[in-house]
């Protein structure tokens, strides 16, 4: 199966009421109340489970010193933090997760890239709680992040995303795949000095869509090409950033990447891959830290051939 393909967490109005909870009795308690509904799609959802499984599984066999036991406890923790951090981004967006709950590493090269006026790209992940990156525009006035999020996958979710919205300096641009007037656009707003945030750890929506394998948790991963090859096109600087909850308290992890990410022709290819592999790298070095934070409920390790898209024409 296809990760598109994954049915997300509840409907619209499921989640209006879990944002109605949230206001009304805060973060904690809300999410205890949306246990049983936690509990329910755990035991549905065997597909999610066993890709939960099979990740925490690889997870533990390469990091024993972590002392995680992989099973259907661990499991079920995995797919809690999944909904607390869904939480998180719905206050995010609704301007209620203050700024004294995030702290910034990297601080100094983040506003550095800001007031360079340059804008970039900034490679995301699955890992921990890229949303909250609307915290990061308070630090600075000029700061603008331009989110791009897959249409399909998360429609609902972005439709709520858009009606609680309060942020005018965080843009959330649905896209299905990044055409050439998607391409424009972007390039638009890098020159405006804002940055484009687009994630890296998913092979692409559709099956024509070129990967990359690189060694991810002891095994080859496919991950794609498009966000790296879509960073060389706009010739900006290019930066890494990971957002992870811990102790209760949200840590941005600000990289420099590339001054720009540059594709020879003659060796295209390796340098693409030495690129993506530098990326996947990265991405285990921050799994590490909080590895019930990585949020890719699909076999991830699955050939990238054998996978099926059940995409129908509306």
């Amino acid at each position: 199966m296809h990760w598109a393909d994954v049915k997300q967490i509840g409907p619209y109005w499921g989640m209006r009421f879990v944002l109605l909870l949230q206001k009304l009795l805060g973060h904690r308690l809300s999410l205890w109340l949306v246990y049983p509904a936690i509990a329910f799609y755990f035991v549905v959802n065997a597909y999610a489970r066993r890709s939960s499984m099979d990740y925490l599984q690889r997870f533990a066999a390469r990091y024993p010193e972590k002392g995680l036991k992989p099973g259907y406890w661990l499991s079920f923790r995995h797919f809690v933090s999944f909904v607390d951090s869904m939480l998180d981004k719905l206050a995010s967006w609704n301007g209620r997760l203050p700024i004294e709950q995030v702290t910034m590493h990297g601080r100094e090269q983040f506003l550095s890239a800001i007031n360079n006026g340059n804008g970039g790209v900034i490679l995301g992940s699955h890992l921990g709680n890229i949303e909250v990156s609307r915290a990061l525009s308070t630090l600075h006035n000029r700061g603008k992040m331009n989110v791009l999020a897959h249409t399909k996958h998360a429609k609902t979710f972005n439709r709520l995303i858009r009606d609680i919205s309060k942020s005018s300096k965080v843009e959330l641009i649905e896209v299905s795949e990044v055409t050439p007037t998607v391409a424009i656009m972007l390039q638009q707003k890098i020159e405006q000095g804002e940055f484009v945030c687009i994630v890296g750890d998913r092979v692409p929506v559709s099956n024509n869509g070129r990967t990359v394998q690189c060694p991810f948790l002891g095994r080859d991963a496919h991950f794609a090409q498009g966000p790296f090859i879509l960073a060389s096109l706009l010739k900006c600087p290019v930066y890494s950033l990971f957002c992870l909850k811990q102790d209760g308290h949200y840590h941005f992890y600000f990289e420099h990447f590339a001054d720009q990410l540059k594709l020879q022709r003659k060796n295209r290819e390796q340098s693409l891959q030495a690129h993506v592999c530098r990326y996947a790298d990265r991405l285990e070095h921050y799994c590490r830290k909080a590895p019930l934070q990585w949020f890719n409920f699909y076999d991830y390790w699955q050939d990238v051939n054998t996978l099926e898209r059940t995409d129908k024409p509306s």
